[in-house]
């Protein structure tokens, strides 16, 4: 697996693209490797071909890996529209599969749903019933706030208010900072919003 991974890099180096692309679709498809060796014969692969990432979840090689590995597979095909079909159907193996990783499949999954413009599946899979429940997860407020907005055209203001009433310091990383100006924003705190991604 090594050695063809080595010789599909040196192939893509040299833009003989169809022969880095065999050696790419044989470690895929193969039986034998790593997650190390897998995920980097998949970047590859998207670079190559992303219409190929279709073959990855049939593939033995991915069948063997272990669920958090899986996982950052999936994240892996997040980076694209036309690879996140792959990683819906990655996601929603690994949602049956109850694993210790529920939480972070179900996030997963409810953004990979948004990014495909499936908002009425994300919101369902967040709370099936409306109004969702005021003891509903910030984060799951959010991306219910942000389906319904895809899927209706109007901003719920008030479901971004409550999160724009936490304190500045409880979001720690980007996302969560970006994910808080919007709902300061939609809160009428335009300088508050500023602030959170100065």
């Amino acid at each position: 697996v090594e050695a063809l991974l080595f010789r599909a890099e040196m192939n893509t180096v040299k833009g003989n693209r169809s022969a880095a692309l065999e050696d790419v679709k044989k470690i895929v498809q193969g039986g034998s490797g790593n997650y190390i060796e897998l995920s980097a014969a998949i970047r590859l692969l998207l670079d190559l071909d992303s219409s190929l990432a279709s073959m990855i979840p049939a593939s033995p090689n991915f069948s063997i890996l272990e669920p958090p590995d899986r996982l950052q597979i999936a994240d892996q095909l997040m980076g694209a529209y036309e690879t996140l079909p792959t990683a819906e159907l990655i996601l929603r193996e690994l949602e049956e599969a109850k694993s210790d990783l529920r939480g972070l499949v179900h996030n997963q999954l409810v953004l990979c749903l948004i990014g495909q413009g499936k908002f009425s599946a994300a919101k369902n899979l967040i709370s099936p019933n409306e109004p969702i429940p005021s003891d509903t997860d910030a984060s799951e407020v959010f991306n219910w706030a942000m389906a319904d907005w895809g899927e209706t055209g109007s901003l719920r203001r008030e479901l971004l208010s409550r999160l724009a009433a936490r304190e500045a310091s409880s979001f720690g990383n980007p996302n969560h900072k970006q994910c808080a100006a919007l709902a300061l924003w939609a809160a009428g705190n335009v300088d508050g919003a500023l602030l959170m991604i100065a």
